[in-house]
């Protein structure tokens, strides 16, 4: 080939090449273009994801201690307006660029409230998305308590509260001891004036008996002393034969009745001398009752008393008079 036709081809292929390289460049810049708009584009549908806060209170009889991490001083401050004035130690820190998780905060609050007052040791802990309490109460009432607040909320969240009735303390203990001493004392009491009232009432009847049967008694004596009567010899205290029957038949009811004590008294009128009228009285008394001891009745039953005209049924202004005044009665002593 000569050099005339040699030259034409390669400007031909030069620019042919130039060509190429243009067209390669700029596809280039359109690429990097795309590819810079697609990166903005995914940048602004799935912005950065902050991380959550995180905190755990952990309380010690009267004392709270804060540990974690908040977005802001303001999430503190609320939990702390909770705890009112309580000792509170605050070992958190502050992180801006976690999430506030305000919803979180504010439930703690509410938590904070029941949990202190009612949790002698504990802790409320949100980690990794959860909420958790924990801790010891001495009501199922305080769990239910914590257990309602976070039922009420959206949040996850686990209430591993664990419900121990303490033991009543040694000072409980005294009292309760003194409380039974004292029931028991008093239902001693008690029991003690229920049989002292039944005993008494048991005994106001027997008395009750008794003197009813002891009425009855010496109103059969007097019915047989008026029916047989018992006489002495004119101013003497020798026994009449008729007053000896008598007598024997009061012996007869007296042995019917071996519990019976009687009083045998004698009485006489106001005729002739006082004195010599209360020694007569007494002889006859005496008469009768040694009579009834030879009949086989115990002395210690009898009590023989001579009362003269000291005790007269009527006055002595006749001579019938003076006769029932005259007398020899029976009176029961009890048994």
């Amino acid at each position: 080939m000569n050099r005339k036709k040699l030259i034409p081809l390669l400007l031909f292929l030069l620019l042919l090449l130039l060509i190429v390289c243009v067209w390669c460049h700029s596809g280039n810049i359109v690429k990097n273009k795309a590819m810079s708009s697609s990166q903005g584009t995914s940048l602004a549908t799935n912005p950065v994801v902050k991380q959550d806060i995180d905190f755990t209170f952990v309380k010690r009889e009267d004392n709270l201690e804060l540990t974690g991490n908040f977005s802001t001083d303001k999430s503190i401050q609320i939990l702390h307006t909770a705890i009112g004035t309580t000792k509170f130690n605050n070992l958190s820190k502050i992180n801006k660029e976690l999430e506030a998780k305000e919803g979180v905060v504010l439930l703690t609050q509410k938590l904070l409230l029941d949990f202190n007052e009612n949790y002698q040791n504990g802790s409320i802990s949100y980690v990794n998305g959860k909420l958790t309490v924990e801790g010891v109460v001495d009501k199922a009432t305080h769990k239910n308590t914590i257990s309602t607040l976070l039922a009420g909320s959206t949040i996850d969240s686990q209430n591993n509260t664990h419900v121990v009735i303490p033991g009543p303390t040694a000072e409980e203990l005294a009292d309760i001891k003194a409380q039974e001493e004292a029931d028991a004392n008093a239902k001693m009491e008690a029991e003690a004036k229920r049989k002292a009232e039944e005993n008494a009432k048991i005994e106001a009847e027997r008395k009750a008996l008794e003197q009813a049967k002891a009425v009855a008694f010496e109103a059969q004596i007097k019915e047989l002393i008026d029916a047989e009567h018992i006489n002495f010899e004119t101013n003497k205290d020798m026994l009449t034969v008729q007053s000896i029957s008598t007598i024997e038949h009061i012996a007869l009811m007296l042995e019917k009745h071996p519990s019976v004590n009687v009083e045998i008294a004698g009485h006489t009128d106001s005729s002739g001398n006082s004195e010599k009228n209360l020694i007569l009285s007494q002889k006859r008394v005496d008469s009768v009752k040694v009579k009834l001891i030879e009949l086989k009745i115990d002395s210690n039953r009898l009590k023989a008393v001579g009362y003269g005209a000291n005790k007269p049924l009527v006055s002595n202004d006749t001579k019938e008079n003076r006769r029932i005044n005259r007398r020899v009665e029976f009176k029961i002593l009890g048994e």
